[in-house]
């Protein structure tokens, strides 16, 4: 729409009825340019708000160096989207990292066996705090290593002693147990056949699968030569932290002390198997003992001889 802008009167001799308004060359318009020029008049108004629309402006024949340029969404406090797709990938990738953080936590156990168990955990050597450890372990203040123990572990499955359904205990006897160890879940204790109900016993299993030996036999949990029991740890009779390893259980077939836990590979019965380390020092004491008695015993009797010589 062209309108002669040479008259400064433009816009300002408004009718009163608002059929029309009269411009500086006399002619009036009709009620569609009343309603564009009312629209141009409130654009020219709200223009000194910083806020005029360029095609108002561009209608009333302003020149382009009197407009006011459009406030932009992202001038304003809107977010440049660029910018905000940014900083969504760094949430998202702040979000993954503490997700990951916390993965790290979870250790299903029972997912794995003596053969990748200690691979796994070797891992997991330096800690600030338990977080660090799984949840398998916990984390040595004074040596800020992780330490696991009370593992066992067979060629299938490896469980943790939680001192109650999955545990292991050295006097299976009902009067030594705790309550929560009378219904075991998983036994992790097995006796050699000879030995059963003379010096080994366990608790009762009804089932192969009650036992980590995997091996059921009158209600007694056996030594499966098969499928032997491990005891996995990283932390040393001394209480150093050393390696994470696996070695063979008490009353396991073996050929030498380092494939033992209890680094103690002895006979019992004609046969190579892993004993208890206080057993094989209560008997080197029990031997020094009866040796001394021994040596008293003579002592005394040559006394005895002696004098009994010298009253004659």
């Amino acid at each position: 729409m062209n309108i002669d802008t040479t008259n400064s009167n433009v816009g300002t001799n408004n009718n009163p009825n608002g059929n029309g308004i009269v411009n500086g060359v006399g002619k009036t318009k009709n009620t569609g340019q009343t309603n564009g020029n009312m629209n141009n008049v409130a654009g020219q108004t709200n223009g000194q708000t910083g806020q005029t629309n360029r095609n108002i402006n561009n209608s009333m024949g302003f020149n382009d160096s009197n407009q006011v340029e459009p406030i932009t969404e992202n001038d304003n406090n809107q977010p440049d989207s660029t910018t905000t797709n940014n900083n969504n990938n760094d949430n998202t990738n702040d979000n993954n990292e503490s997700t990951n953080s916390n993965d790290k936590t979870i250790f299903q156990i029972e997912n794995f066996n003596v053969g990748n168990i200690e691979n796994e955990l070797q891992k997991y050597v330096s800690c600030k705090s338990d977080n660090d450890c799984l949840n398998v372990g916990y984390c040595d203040k004074k040596a800020k290593k992780c330490v696991f123990e009370d593992i066992y572990c067979n060629i299938n499955v490896c469980q943790k002693d939680n001192k109650g359904t999955f545990s292991y205990v050295k006097h299976a006897q009902s009067q030594y147990l705790k309550e929560s160890e009378k219904n075991p879940i998983l036994i992790f204790e097995s006796c050699p056949k000879d030995l059963l109900e003379k010096s080994c016993i366990t608790r009762k299993c009804e089932s192969n699968e009650q036992c980590l030996s995997e091996n059921c036999v009158d209600e007694q949990c056996l030594i499966n030569s098969s499928n032997p029991i491990r005891y996995c740890t990283n932390k040393n009779k001394h209480g150093d932290i050393e390696e994470f390893k696996c070695k063979l259980f008490i009353y396991e077939k073996c050929i030498t002390d380092g494939d033992c836990y209890s680094n103690h590979c002895g006979k019992l019965n004609d046969k190579n198997v892993c004993l208890e380390a206080s057993k094989s020092f209560m008997n080197i004491v029990a031997g020094t003992a009866a040796y001394g008695i021994v040596v008293v015993i003579l002592i005394l009797l040559y006394n005895y001889y002696k004098n009994t010589k010298k009253n004659k």
